[in-house]
């Protein structure tokens, strides 16, 4: 017998019985996608890297030693963004509740709404990890009951501090608050203590385990945050800047400004008044020019700035390039403006050096990206007039081949790539541009990679009639190995099974079609109807239709 909690409500974690089938550390190699779907509760834990997993219909970076509980039937997608192989732990237990004599199944929530769990501080959660890892090594009857014990404590440590977090959580929360709305007042440690009935001594401790601060260090930030704002005023007095932020006085403001930001209030004035703070993709808080002048483009879609009109002084590709030699090439070109298309913390870091960078989201729609690089480089007004036109050439292209396409007409995009992979597009290139509330929808489980934003899923290709509807586009490699990969699957019984491929409904296409540039999917608006339409006038860039 199943038992299931009410919605959201708290499960009796005290009656609860837990026992570990397995605990497993895999290794997922660079670029490689991973799947999991749960037959038992199972602790996904990342011991290395930046990963980006996608869970729940939703997508996030997360770093070492982040923990995620799968309830049974649940399933996840991740992936390693730094380019190297990342290893990861499963662990996977059973979990009984015993109101009497007799245990029953449990398989509801145990951290209601919550699937990321808090694990702080980092030490301690990684020493339990290796006792419990080093436990799994011994395979004797008493070695099995180690096992044992050590995944109680693990579990233990998690039940304990995921318990606290919404307790922790509310009042840090209205603490923060506090000082958010009365940074300009006299604030105390006490002052913050007695808002929320907890002892100083230990307000302090809870207060950065949970923010990585101290109350006053937070409460000094929140401060300087104000007076950075203040200070783009050049004409302003700074004992009113002082005052208005926060500070005692005038002289205290300035010893405390130079040592925090290496500069005095004046001299980061003088910094920034031609200068504007951006938040990039990845979230850095970057200090650049107004309107640069020397632009170096780092990745993909740099025709993207074309369409507004800019000619970046550089363009650099990423791919298969170390972060030193990449960092070198950009410093030579002397940029006072870096963007780049890459989430990697580490590559960020070196780029960073050289000087103001900016991470950038290519595999974001069109539209978002080049409201972004309007926003950035003071083009807002051409990134508007050329997304009217587009949006307005797409509404008439897909008038136009409304006698081509059935309504409700489902496709997918896949291709064979990075050796003899199979994936199936999702939230990028030519997927992106078909699936449209006017044009076609995406085929079966493709709709899945949509919803969540996904770029493309890597699937086996006795997958593939879970993926595909009544037309299919096949992106062709220009890499051998994966174009040969292509055309073996093309010549299988699967792919001839396929409803699209019995019915001649199949779009054989270069590599340049899965191109998502503005310029590219501006180039789609011609290609697409002379391609639907069979017309001899159609571009080279289309191989064959089947």
């Amino acid at each position: 017998m199943t038992m299931h909690p009410p919605p959201h409500a708290e499960p009796p974690v005290a009656t609860f019985l837990y026992y570990m089938d397995s605990c497993l550390t895999h290794i997922l190699q660079a670029e490689e996608l991973g799947e999991l779907t749960s037959s038992e509760y199972t602790l996904l834990i990342f011991r290395s890297g930046t990963n980006r997993i996608y869970l729940n219909g939703r997508n996030k970076l997360v770093n070492p030693l982040a923990a995620f509980l799968l309830k049974p039937g649940s399933s996840c997608q991740f992936e390693n963004i730094d380019g190297l192989a990342v290893s990861y732990d499963l662990i996977q237990f059973r979990v009984f509740e015993q109101p009497s004599a007799q245990p029953l199944r449990y398989s509801g929530e145990l951290f209601p709404g919550r699937d990321e769990l808090h694990v702080a501080p980092l030490s301690d959660w990684s020493v339990g990890l290796e006792a419990l890892s080093e436990a799994t090594k011994d395979h004797t009857a008493m070695g099995a009951f180690n096992r044992q014990v050590r995944f109680q404590q693990v579990l233990a440590y998690l039940l304990q501090h995921n318990s606290q977090e919404q307790q922790g959580a509310q009042w840090l929360h209205e603490t923060i608050r506090y000082m958010e709305q009365h940074f300009q007042e006299p604030i105390t440690v006490r002052k913050l203590a007695e808002l929320v009935q907890i002892p100083p001594w230990k307000y302090t401790s809870m207060f950065r385990e949970w923010t990585g601060l101290k109350p006053l260090d937070y409460l000094t930030d929140l401060r300087i945050a104000r007076a950075k704002e203040l200070l783009s005023h050049p004409d302003f007095p700074l004992r009113e800047i002082a005052r208005l932020s926060g500070f005692a006085d005038e002289y205290y403001f300035n010893r405390r400004f130079r040592a925090l930001t290496g500069m005095t209030p004046r001299q980061f004035s003088k910094s920034t008044e031609f200068q504007i703070t951006l938040t990039d993709w990845t979230g850095h808080q970057v200090q650049a020019p107004r309107q640069p002048k020397n632009i170096v483009y780092l990745g993909e879609y740099a025709e993207d700035l074309q369409v507004l009109g800019i000619t970046p002084s550089g363009c650099k590709n990423v791919a298969g390039k170390s972060s030193r030699k990449l960092a070198a090439e950009a410093a030579a070109l002397g940029p006072d403006l870096m963007i780049l298309t890459h989430s990697n913390e580490r590559l960020y870091s070196q780029i960073s050096k050289i000087g103001p960078t900016l991470t950038h989201n290519t595999h974001d729609s069109v539209e978002n990206r080049l409201i972004a690089l309007g926003e950035w480089l003071d083009k807002s007004k051409e990134a508007s007039r050329w997304l009217s036109d587009y949006q307005a050439a797409v509404k008439g292209m897909w008038r136009q081949l409304g006698s081509f396409i059935r309504q409700g007409e489902t496709t997918s995009v896949i291709t064979i790539d990075r050796g003899d992979r199979l994936f199936v597009m999702g939230a990028i290139g030519l997927s992106a541009f078909l699936f449209h509330q006017e044009g076609f929808q995406p085929a079966g489980k493709t709709k899945e990679i949509v919803q969540t934003g996904r770029p493309y899923r890597e699937i086996k290709a006795a997958l593939l009639p879970l993926y595909t509807g009544d037309r299919i586009f096949a992106i062709r490699s220009e890499e051998q190995k994966s174009a040969e990969g292509l055309d073996r699957l093309m010549e299988s019984s699967l792919w001839r099974s396929l409803p699209a491929a019995a019915q001649g409904r199949v779009h054989l296409l270069e590599e340049s079609w899965n191109y998502g540039s503005a310029l590219a999917q501006q180039r789609l608006v011609q290609q697409l109807p002379a391609l639907l339409a069979g017309s001899n006038r159609q571009p080279a860039a289309l191989a064959r239709q089947l």
